[in-house]
């Protein structure tokens, strides 16, 4: 009987059906095939993201508390599952989202403002720099990229700083190709077209954004601390938000990431989160006939929707069944 599953193993359409079983986790009944060509036997899940996959139940729920500032062993008790299942999950989620935002970041066709800066943190202890570039749209606060990377120690400490700078001398020497890479995501968003970068007054900041975008880069640069708290709102909130809803990237507390690596995927899966599924209030000012300065909300979106990239949120059901 010819259906249109084909084989993933010779590619034939010359199949039929083989029984079924529940998953022992959803309970989803999964339909079984036979090839009559190469004599393989596969199921639904085999060309699946969640093929061999035993706690796929698992996957929404570590995506939204991993977004919420739920640190590992937390939700590994929450979940009654182990720690290292929740950090493979991390790893796993932290490449689809990082897919889907790559492939869907250049579908709005909107005039574009961005917004640069960068946060702090460390790596196990406060003698371990590592810093965190963030790029964001303007008016949409659409998070366009973050990394977190390696720069030289600011430790007082003479020895662990040197040791430091010596352990991860490759990487900080690439700190400014790395963040260029970063800058570079705004020309996905915009093709064509001068790019519009706001940033403060940092000495480097001018001479990366000259370097990528060259003679079609318009940099604006804010040094009164009035106007860069008024126009570089955006930023300065994504900048708050991340750092309350990532325990990590908190200032004065015990919380702090064991890894570069791990922080740059728990920065992915946040960038899918606060994109493409946390909903914000979207609001104008105006005046009313007394000249009084008011607000009037246009609309509670997620920034993707804002942007016109998508017209609903995304959930995580959606993007493992699609992408």
């Amino acid at each position: 009987m010819e259906t249109l599953i084909k084989c993933p193993h010779c590619k034939s359409n010359l199949v039929s059906k083989y029984g079924s079983y529940s998953h022992k986790r959803t309970h989803k009944i999964i339909q079984r095939f036979l090839c009559k060509k190469c004599g393989s036997t596969f199921s639904d899940q085999t060309n699946s993201l969640l093929y061999k996959q035993h706690r796929p139940d698992l996957n929404e729920k570590i995506l939204t508390a991993v977004s919420s500032g739920t640190g590992i062993r937390k939700i590994a008790f929450n979940f009654h599952t182990n720690k290292k299942t929740v950090q493979r999950k991390i790893k796993f989620l932290a490449r689809i989202c990082d897919k889907f935002h790559k492939k869907f970041m250049s579908e709005s066709h909107k005039e574009l403002i961005f917004q640069f800066d960068e946060l702090e943190t460390c790596e196990h202890s406060s003698h371990s720099t590592v810093m965190v570039p963030v790029v964001v749209e303007r008016k949409s606060h659409f998070i366009v990229g973050s990394i977190a990377q390696y720069v030289p120690s600011r430790s007082q400490y003479p020895k662990l700083k040197d040791r430091h700078n010596l352990k991860n001398q490759a990487e900080i020497e690439k700190r400014d190709e790395i963040v260029k890479e970063q800058l570079q995501l705004c020309r996905t968003m915009q093709p064509t077209g001068a790019i519009v970068i706001e940033t403060d007054g940092h000495r480097s900041y001018p001479n990366y954004i000259k370097e990528v975008f060259k003679d079609s880069g318009e940099h604006i640069i804010y040094t009164d601390e009035e106007e860069k708290k008024q126009r570089l709102f955006p930023i300065n909130n994504i900048h708050a938000c991340m750092r309350a809803d990532k325990a990590m990237l908190r200032r004065d507390t015990w919380h702090v990431c064991k890894d570069k690596n791990f922080l740059s995927n728990h920065l992915k899966i946040y960038i899918f989160y606060s994109n493409y599924m946390k909903k914000k209030i979207y609001s104008r000012k105006y005046k009313d006939e007394k000249g009084r300065k008011k607000k009037k909300v246009i609309g509670v979106k997620t920034p993707a929707q804002q942007l016109g990239i998508l017209d609903h949120p995304i959930h995580l059901q959606f993007l493992l069944n699609n992408y």
